[in-house]
């Protein structure tokens, strides 16, 4: 987050926080660089021209619009609620975007969630919806807000990278080192957040909330169909704690962590290429005008959202759903079970971004897990005894992947969970 973003959510913060209980307080910083609506964009190299499009899937209005350049395109992704675009993602020119906000709960705040996939339609950058958990150390147990995952409050971004192999069904190969940039510019960012608390809660009985920071990144590999696999899986971990504001009593602090997970993925000969595009193209804006008109209007919205609509929840409870049996099999037992999985000609299932990207429905509650409205295309090449499996319903192999290739009628559902 930049200096004037910093500012800006400290000008809002100042003006109510006053008014804010501690539970407010936390939920405001979770959501610091999100927003409480949705909206959606989706774009390609052909709809550069910059018309926007309303999206009604799930009774949900979105819009989006595109900007050129010479390599890179820019996705404009527009938060309908406010009528303000909230986040810019730039990506290679040729490749396909699809992206969105997840709705917001209780616990989360709506976040970025796409998936940019080559003409190929055999590499793939993603963005998954974020975890979120909460806990205190007051010593009383309490329900977490609902939406929330039920992890360990002591989850470290090393084991979460290494159970979120298990949930995409890869096999961990190793632990990939996280460049130093990255760790720099994250402390940065810590010790800016941190700075600014400080300075807004300078005239404050109370103690100012803190922020932490952690990343792990993992090499993986798997079989998509009969095409060996590379992948790169990155977690950015960050939890804040505010301190109890009563005096008096033992001291005891609330807790919220937020991770970021992200999917790089290609064949093996491409998979450099692929990770160089991701670490040098792809680019998350979030609009400081949005940033500052959604710190004003949290508390506002905060009176008037129903949060018992339950599709708002989908999202968490399959997270819930996928993860928390993973961590109670045990890391280990759980990582070998994804390798056996990862190295079958077996099609991999829905991962979160794609049930979020592909609409997730209240017949999801009813459905096995690894349903979504996901559509799986599968191409082939039978004189090589060749074929992989794709999401893109534009992917075509043909001219950049030795082929013929001839896709098969479409699969709707279905995958390894």
């Amino acid at each position: 987050m930049t200096s004037s973003s910093l500012r800006l959510v400290a000008a809002a913060v100042h003006g109510l926080k006053r008014r804010r209980s501690i539970r407010d307080t936390t939920w405001l910083l979770a959501a610091i660089a999100v927003c409480l609506c949705v909206g959606s964009a989706r774009s390609t190299a052909a709809q550069a021209s910059g018309a926007g499009t309303d999206d009604h899937r799930s009774g949900i209005a979105s819009s989006m619009s595109t900007r050129s350049g010479d390599s890179v395109l820019t996705a404009v992704i527009h938060d309908p609620g406010l009528n303000m675009d909230a986040y810019t993602v730039t990506y290679p020119a040729g490749w396909y975007f699809e992206g969105t906000l997840a709705p917001s709960t209780p616990c989360a705040p709506a976040a970025l969630v796409y998936r940019i996939n080559s003409p190929d339609g055999l590499s793939e950058i993603e963005s998954l919806p974020k975890l979120t958990w909460t806990w205190s150390d007051s010593g009383h147990i309490s329900r977490p807000a609902e939406g929330c995952l039920l992890l360990k409050p002591e989850m470290s971004a090393a084991q979460l990278v290494r159970y979120m192999s298990a949930v995409l069904e890869v096999e961990y190969v190793a632990d990939h080192p996280v460049p130093q940039a990255t760790l720099a510019k994250s402390a940065k960012h810590v010790d800016d957040t941190n700075a600014m608390w400080a300075r807004a809660y300078k005239t404050s009985k109370n103690q100012p909330p803190t922020v932490t920071a952690e990343w792990a990144s993992a090499a993986v590999r798997y079989l998509n169909g009969t095409v060996a696999m590379q992948g790169r899986l990155n977690v950015a971990l960050d939890c804040t704690s505010v301190p109890s504001p009563f005096p008096g009593q033992h001291p005891w602090s609330t807790h919220s962590c937020s991770a970021n997970v992200y999917f790089v993925h290609a064949p093996d000969a491409r998979f450099a290429v692929a990770t160089a595009l991701a670490d040098t193209v792809i680019t998350e804006t979030v609009m400081p005008g949005w940033l500052h008109a959604y710190a004003e209007a949290r508390y506002h919205y905060a009176q008037r959202i129903n949060f018992g609509d339950r599709i708002l929840y989908l999202v968490p409870e399959r997270q819930n759903r996928q993860l928390l049996p993973l961590i109670a099999l045990g890391v280990d037992s759980a990582m070998q079970r994804a390798a056996r999985v990862a190295n079958t000609d077996y099609p991999r299932a829905a991962d979160w971004a794609d049930f979020v990207i592909d609409g997730p429905t209240m017949d999801a509650l009813t459905v096995a897990p690894a349903s979504t409205r996901l559509t799986r295309y599968t191409w082939s090449d039978t004189a090589a005894k060749a074929h992989f499996h794709t999401d893109d319903p534009q992917a075509n192999p043909n001219g950049s992947v030795a082929g013929p290739w001839t896709r098969e009628p479409p699969v709707v559902g279905g995958g390894s969970h």
